[in-house]
């Protein structure tokens, strides 16, 4: 599951004589000169800074760094090996290392074209919906994100549709999921807790969970009652909003601040997701329905290795 794990070591002194230089960063510093503030390494796809007041930095994959490519993502023995790996190159120990940033992912052999999903995955709150390119749909914001993409055209491989289903984790989002506190940090020891990493995968599904799912409005009248066509017709009118989340937004921002808005809403809110999610005015689309699949599966798989 684990693809980038962004790490910061504080007060290190590692060993890099063996590592090729591939970068520096200068600083303005006093007297009209620049000079340089970290000097950057490169080993097996990974970036790795050391700053001169002691700081070590790492960017990138560190699937990548394990094993050269990032298609199949590391379970927890396989990033505990790539940990030890990045110790001996660096004689340093990671394990009270602050972790920046972690991408949990995977990729889903998927039966169609990958962005053809995308129009069945709706809203989801607190994240807003960003389609960015043709091939890639995010969800985000500046401490976590879902992201799906065309992890076929990335590689060029072009005889199979592999989805790319990735979540992004920043250090303060990190924090909250563990329950750190305000002060708190994420090390690289609490990341390969078998525990913690449970819990992850978990999160990774439960992302996903959250996600809004178009789904396809059922105009069969044959098992359905005359007072039931009301909700036939108010739901593909909602359709002509945007979907069920931007339609209660729309109630929500009409309502303002109010005591109204406080009583209405929920009310409106319980209502439309009863109807929406009733399987007799509507039905989960035939790509949702594999995408649940493969997402449940592909969960459970990894809970079973990490026991």
């Amino acid at each position: 599951m684990v693809d980038t794990l962004n790490i910061s070591l504080h007060n290190c002194d590692p060993q890099v004589n063996n590592l090729e230089i591939t970068g520096q960063g200068w600083r303005w510093a006093s007297g009209k000169q620049y000079k340089i503030y970290y000097t950057e390494y490169t080993a097996n796809n990974l970036k790795i800074r050391l700053y001169n007041d002691k700081v070590l930095r790492t960017y990138g994959s560190i699937a990548k760094f394990l094993t050269m490519s990032n298609i199949n993502t590391l379970d927890r023995h396989q990033t505990k090996d790539a940990i030890s790996m990045l110790e001996n190159l660096i004689s340093a120990e990671l394990k009270e290392a602050v972790v920046r940033r972690l991408d949990f992912a995977a990729t889903l052999n998927v039966t169609q074209q990958v962005n053809s999903y995308y129009p069945f995955l709706g809203n989801r709150a607190y994240l807003p919906r960003i389609q960015t390119t043709e091939d890639t749909l995010e969800y985000r914001n500046s401490n976590r994100g879902i992201i799906f993409y065309d992890k076929g055209k990335e590689e060029k491989i072009f005889n199979e549709n592999l989805m790319r289903v990735e979540c992004r984790w920043m250090k303060a989002t990190l924090v909250r999921l563990l329950s750190k506190g305000e002060r708190g940090i994420v090390t690289v020891a609490d990341i390969l807790d078998k525990n913690n990493f449970s819990f992850f995968i978990k999160q990774w599904q439960n992302e996903y969970i959250e996600i809004e799912k178009i789904r396809k409005l059922v105009f069969d009248l044959t098992n359905v009652q005359p007072k039931d066509v009301i909700s036939i017709l108010a739901l593909a009118g909602i359709g002509s909003f945007g979907g069920l989340d931007k339609f209660l937004e729309i109630i929500s921002a009409s309502l303002g601040i109010s005591e109204k808005h406080n009583k209405f809403l929920p009310r409106v809110r319980d209502m439309l997701y009863d109807r929406y999610n009733n399987d007799k005015f509507t039905t989960k689309q035939s790509t949702i329905h594999e995408l649940d699949e493969l997402m449940e599966v592909h969960a459970k798989q990894c809970l079973e290795i990490n026991k």
